[in-house]
């Protein structure tokens, strides 16, 4: 019986590194409990979640396992590098955080996250992409300069929106953008993952009425421009289609958002399929400018 793949094919697209996308995922759970979280979903709907809930993050058994409070690595360090050697060789891109995030506060004692990077950063050409929300990632820029790889931040608002009701127990939007400027000034390439989508609702006192504010991923670009390479911009999705009752928003500002991106980071972005679909143009259905290698 062969052991189980430690770098599995990721079996959804995601932007501009579809269709040959593979994912490590070094912990299961996160603590940070995001409500539009689709692994989160997905493991609940499978009878999937680590033991004590979702919350309660746990390694990976196929990396890791618990001896006396301590942890030893027990993946194969040459098995990982020829499952990489593979991908490599076939032109894909392995992603470090599709299911989970690599940098919860757990890694602080285990390492692992930094262990895997340590792992693959003697491997020539190797395209490494990792997405986060945690500036414990700020830890390993070094390991990322060695990789070459695109490190990413998902960013649901500008820093003084507070996103708590939808990410309760996550690092604020102002921690992540610190990070990303932390990062991208010690020379590592950076990308923003814009999605969801959030819309935003406010009342407001002058005309006693809710109002969405439907503007923030154009406000997020402004914010971000000068350190960020690459961006992601996706909406809020129920099985896959933008949640119906946000489509009329999305299609008001969406020209607005592409327009900020084409002023400030122009054609470094991606479109998701579900989101520029929305404006029935096929230039935008999954598509987007420049190059992210």
């Amino acid at each position: 019986m062969s052991e189980p793949k430690l770098i599995k094919r990721c079996g959804f697209a995601w932007g501009p590194f579809a269709p040959n996308l593979h994912s490590i995922s070094p912990y299961i759970g996160c603590p940070f409990d995001c409500s539009y979280c689709w692994s989160k979903m997905m493991a609940h709907r499978f009878h999937r979640e680590p033991l004590g809930g979702w919350r309660n993050v746990q390694v990976n058994p196929f990396f890791n396992t618990p001896n006396d409070h301590s942890y030893h690595h027990l993946y194969n360090e040459d098995r990982l590098k020829q499952e990489a050697v593979r991908i490599r060789d076939k032109g894909g891109t392995i992603l470090i955080g599709a299911t989970c995030d690599p940098y919860p506060p757990l890694e602080k004692s285990t390492n692992l996250t930094l262990d895997i990077l340590a792992d693959l950063s003697d491997m020539d050409d190797l395209r490494v992409l990792v997405l986060t929300k945690s500036p414990i990632a700020c830890r390993d820029w070094e390991l990322f300069k060695a990789l070459d790889a695109q490190v990413g931040f998902t960013l649901t608002a500008p820093a003084g929106v507070d996103t708590s009701f939808w990410e309760p127990h996550a690092p604020s939007n102002a921690s992540r953008i610190a990070a990303l400027k932390f990062l991208h000034s010690k020379g590592v390439r950076t990308f923003v993952s814009i999605e969801p989508w959030l819309v935003v609702a406010k009342w407001t006192l002058k005309t006693g009425e809710w109002f969405m504010n439907i503007t923030l991923p154009a406000c997020i670009v402004k914010e971000t421009a000068r350190f960020v390479d690459y961006y992601i911009v996706g909406s809020w999705n129920v099985a896959g289609k933008p949640k119906k009752a946000l489509v009329p928003y999305y299609k008001m500002a969406l020209p607005g958002v592409i327009e900020a991106l084409e002023r400030l980071n122009p054609g470094a972005y991606w479109i998701k399929k579900e989101l520029g679909g929305i404006l029935d143009n096929p230039l935008l259905k999954g598509k987007g400018g420049g190059e992210t290698r």
